[in-house]
Parts: structure tokens; sequence; C-alpha cells
């Protein structure tokens, strides 16, 4: 066979296998990317899965921590509504709206809250939302003053003056049956001694415990 021809076969087959060669790597480098592509994607998913576990679970965490750490009272009732309700009571009598006053202010009232105490006395005795009761305000009232400050006390005196002395001596066993079913011992409050702000006149002031 002639040089020239054989040169030229040579170099036909050269290229056949250089292009055989660069094909092969061609695919395998395309099946490498894909494989690596692949992998990257299954591992994407895998931490993605992972994340979005995490991230319920932590979603869940968030979402249940305002009601694991809010505190209650020890008849388990919530912190929040049990201050909310004398709210929304003080709210509806300021707005005049006396039925849900009277409402929100007895739950209050109930729940051993002194305000609600003192403000649902003063319904019964103005005759707000409900017929004038002075028995049922009297009752509440004298609740209530187990808490003292100077503006109750005075409203306190203002109204024991106002009453016959028979009446008031009649409505004692009353009295204390309130006591003893919304008073601060039965409804777990926690009365103390202090300082008025801005003044050296001593108050007492009976809060909620918590737990």
């Amino acid at each position: 066979m002639h040089k020239s021809k054989l040169l030229v076969e040579i170099n036909h087959s050269t290229l056949k296998i250089f292009s055989n060669v660069k094909q092969i790597l061609y695919f395998k480098t395309v099946h490498y990317e894909c494989e690596l592509r692949y992998k990257f994607i299954k591992k994407k998913g895998y931490y993605m899965k992972n994340l979005l576990a995490i991230a319920a679970v932590l979603s869940s965490v968030v979402l249940s921590a305002p009601t694991l750490a809010q505190s209650h009272t020890k008849n388990h009732i919530w912190k929040s509504e049990y201050l909310s309700t004398l709210e929304l009571g003080l709210h509806a009598l300021k707005a005049e709206k006396y039925e849900k006053a009277l409402e929100k202010l007895t739950a209050s009232a109930k729940m051993g809250n002194k305000e609600g105490q003192y403000y649902l006395a003063q319904m019964y005795f103005q005759g707000w939302g409900t017929p004038v009761n002075y028995e049922e305000g009297w009752l509440w009232l004298n609740v209530a003053m187990e808490q003292k400050t100077a503006e109750w006390n005075r409203s306190y005196r203002q109204i024991k003056n106002a009453l016959p002395e028979d009446y008031i001596n009649a409505l004692e066993p009353y009295v204390e049956e309130y006591i003893s079913l919304y008073g601060a011992q039965a409804q777990d409050l926690r009365c103390e001694t202090r300082a008025a702000i801005g003044s050296n006149i001593k108050e007492v002031i009976c809060e909620k415990r918590y737990y």
C-alpha cells in the first residue's frame, strides 16, 4: 500500500478512535455530571426534608411556648383570662353597656378580683344594669374591702353611715358567707400592706397568686 494512502487510513482510524474516545469521555462526563446532580439533588432533598422537619418542630415549640409559659391561678384559670375579664367589665361599665358590665364584673368578682368586687358593688348600689340592691351591694363591698385604699375607705364609710345599723347587723352572717366563698383566702390572693404611690398612707393591696 502506498505510504500516503496508509497514512490517510491511519489518520482516519486515529480520528475515528479519538472520536470514539471523545464520545466515550463525553458520555462518561455527562453521566458523571448527571450522577453528581442526582446525588446533589437527592442530598439536597434529604437536607430539605430534614430542614422542613426541624422547622416544623421549632414552629410547634414556638406556637406552644406561650401556652406552656403562661401562668394560671390555683383554680386553673389562665392569668390572661383572669385579667381580661375585669378589663372587659370595666370597659363596658365606662361605655355604659351595663348588661355586659354586670356579666363580666360578676365573673371577675367570683374569681376573687377585688376591683371586680368593688365595682360590682357600685353597680348594685347605683342600679346600673340591675335594680338597686343594697343587700347585694353591701355583701360585695365587704368582700372587696379586704383590699383597703384611701378612696375605697371613704366610699365604704359613706355607705355604712347611710345604712341602718340593724340592717348591717342582719347582713353580717351573709357577709361572712360571701367572704368564705369569694374572699382572699378562698380565692388564693396575697394581701400586703404597702405605701400608696407618692404618699406615706398605708394601703392593703390584694393580688392573685399565679403558678
